[in-house]
């Protein structure tokens, strides 16, 4: 059998919390400010490009320019993302099935705010605030049953990796201090590329008066692969540092007794 399907989903109606007292008017102080790129220092062969960040004006500055309430994502701000997934099926038969897919992801998806809810509170929430990435992925399962009950399985899964954005702490700001600006667009560059392929074996018995037991051996990760999952993205000392590894080789001996 072939299946082909495509989902569409849309978010809205998420909310955040934003301060009314200071608008998006307020921000109207230009202040030029140069990207020291990944390593976070002026002066050296990796300094960026320059932007142009906005603080407020020192009129809205002080405790009564601070309130908190929250307000819903705006119409014209709703993310979207589109998936299209086609399988194919080979059932078990001829002592052998398969299962292959291939599915890709994409996404539009606006980046403000800790719930990607996109309510703009200034200039610099335009700053590379959508991530507009492809995400792809395919799987293929294959499963073989040899003589005496002995079957073995594989399933092979290839995950494109996920969009990153490199993020800078700009200082010296007259009335913020400081601002967190996403310094290139989401998804120039991206994790490595995902290979995990896990199998398994296993032996059924047959102990008479219809009672069963299968003895199995699973193995995940055959392959060992460390392929990081998660990276800094923090322009500095830490940038680019690993935080997460996909999970080393595991074997498993279980045994299942059916009666």
């Amino acid at each position: 059998s072939v299946l082909a399907l495509y989902v569409y989903r849309k978010q809205k109606d998420l909310f955040q919390l934003v301060n009314p007292a200071r608008p998006y008017e307020a921000y109207s102080v230009p202040i030029q400010a140069r990207d020291p790129g990944p390593d976070g220092r002026l002066g050296t062969g990796d300094d960026a490009g320059v932007f142009t960040l906005f603080d407020y004006s020192p009129q809205f500055a002080g405790v009564a320019f601070t309130r908190s309430q929250y307000a819903s994502t705006p119409a014209s701000n709703m993310s979207d993302f589109h998936t299209l997934e086609v399988t194919f099926n080979k059932r078990m038969g001829a002592r052998w099935g398969m299962l292959a897919s291939l599915g890709a992801l994409k996404n539009h998806r606006w980046l403000i705010g800790p719930n990607d809810a996109a309510v703009v509170q200034s200039p610099n929430d335009l700053i590379n605030a959508i991530d507009n990435t492809w995400e792809r992925n395919g799987k293929l399962q294959l499963t073989y049953r040899f003589p005496y009950d002995i079957t073995f399985a594989a399933v092979d899964q290839i995950q494109e990796g996920l969009g990153r954005q490199r993020t800078y702490l700009f200082p010296g700001l007259p009335q913020s201090r400081s601002l967190t600006v996403g310094v290139e667009p989401f998804g120039q560059r991206r994790l490595p590329t995902q290979h995990l392929l896990n199998m398994s074996v296993s032996k059924g018995l047959n102990l008479g008066q219809q009672r069963r037991v299968r003895l199995k051996l699973d193995v995940y990760n055959v392959l060992n692969a460390n392929t990081p999952t998660s990276v800094s993205d923090v322009s500095g000392a830490s940038y680019d540092k690993v935080t997460g590894y996909l999970p080393g080789m595991v074997s498993r001996v279980a045994a299942e007794f059916t009666f």
